[in-house]
């Protein structure tokens, strides 16, 4: 090999891996939002570059029957080819950092219960103060004397008669 052929692999390798990079640091600083954004990024550049392949050889027509040539196509991958495979594996990488992040299902923290994952029967109404509670017989009338209350069944004889 060259010198200038192992330059050139370098710096594409460096140019790939510096978006792999890019990808680890968003993961790292917990920028979630950042995230998401880079992977539909690669995910919109990605199509492009599907759709922009010929038919023959490249892209998706390689595994879909193009002819009877072989399987997956005996042409040498050509450097737009090369590049979305890059990309798609970059795709797939920010779809997993993402995914690792909690960007698709929030879980609450431990011992914390999620609301509005409990059936509507469990989940806890608003707490009410309830008034002291009193002894009955503690209660004084106006003039002073202690009041005695009926019990129920007494009570609901005298409202029938």
């Amino acid at each position: 090999m060259k010198p200038s052929e192992v330059r050139r692999y370098l710096k594409r390798i460096a140019i790939a891996g510096s978006f792999f990079l890019l990808a680890l640091l968003l993961y790292w600083l917990n920028l979630s939002g950042a995230l998401t954004f880079y992977a539909l990024a690669a995910a919109f550049v990605l199509v492009l570059m599907i759709l922009i392949q010929s038919g023959r050889g490249g892209g998706l027509a390689a595994m879909g029957g193009m002819d009877s040539e072989a399987v997956l196509g005996t042409h040498s991958a050509t450097p737009i080819a090369k590049a979305t495979f890059v990309v798609g594996a970059l795709f797939i990488f920010t779809c997993m950092l993402a995914a690792r992040l909690g960007l698709t299902n929030k879980a609450p923290q431990q011992g914390q219960i999620d609301p509005g994952a409990l059936p509507k029967q469990q989940q806890k109404a608003p707490a009410k103060k309830a008034p002291p509670i009193s002894d009955p017989g503690d209660a004084k009338s106006p003039e002073g004397k202690t009041q005695t209350q009926e019990p129920a069944d007494e009570a609901e004889k005298g409202k029938s008669e």
